[in-house]
């Protein structure tokens, strides 16, 4: 009798251990979806957001080099969180940064490339729904090139060379992770009197991008 009554306490036992382990799984699972939920559920421009641009841009301008310069820009930029926000109407403006790695190929020039690193602030306007957003970039950063001035009249006297540039356009949200986008993208790259060869460019045109939420 009293080894019955030792299995069937201990089948009890174990029995409740089992199903305080169950409720801790699932404990732990809700705290996830919950966690999950909450982070989907921030304004859009409260997410980071990483962006693939690409676009042609040409030499505009009578000031920097005589020659007819066009390039490819392919920009990867990671935004930040809102760094301001504030209310316009229904909508929202806020102050985002960028930080961009750049790609450029010169399709058209006695230099065969450009790689740089570039931040600028971003001043963005949302609509109530978060769905279009209405954009405007500055900033500048430094990069390098296969300078050609010394051989070719008009080319780049100096292979590191700084940048600035401005970014305007116009943001569609398809979908909670990701958007699409149209832009004018305007350039300018010189070695900032670091060579005494230094005719500069200057270059402006179309991009199209894709950003990913998170």
């Amino acid at each position: 009798m009293a080894t019955s009554l030792r299995r069937v306490l201990l089948s009890l036992w174990v029995f409740s251990g089992i199903c305080t382990h169950v409720r801790a799984q699932s404990a732990d699972r809700s705290i996830n979806v919950s966690t999950v939920s909450a982070k989907t559920d921030l304004p859009i421009f409260d997410r980071y957001e990483i962006d693939y641009e690409s676009g042609l841009i040409w030499k505009v301008g009578g000031g920097a080099t005589p020659l007819s310069y066009r390039m490819l820009p392919q920009i990867i930029t990671l935004k930040s969180p809102a760094d301001a926000h504030w209310m316009i109407g229904t909508g929202h403006l806020v102050m985002r940064s960028r930080y961009s790695l750049v790609s450029e190929p010169i399709i058209y020039g006695p230099e065969h490339y450009f790689f740089g690193v570039t931040a600028s602030g971003s001043l963005e306007y949302w609509d109530a729904p978060q769905h279009w957003c209405f954009f405007f970039c500055g900033g500048g950063g430094v990069g390098i090139m296969h300078a050609k001035g010394y051989v070719i009249r008009g080319g780049q006297g100096e292979d590191f060379n700084l940048t600035w540039l401005i970014y305007s356009g116009i943001r569609y949200r398809f979908n909670d992770r990701m958007n699409v986008g149209a832009s004018v993208y305007f350039q300018h790259i010189s070695n900032g009197g670091l060579d005494k060869v230094n005719p500069g460019v200057n270059a402006i045109g179309p991009m199209l991008s894709v950003g990913w939420h998170f």
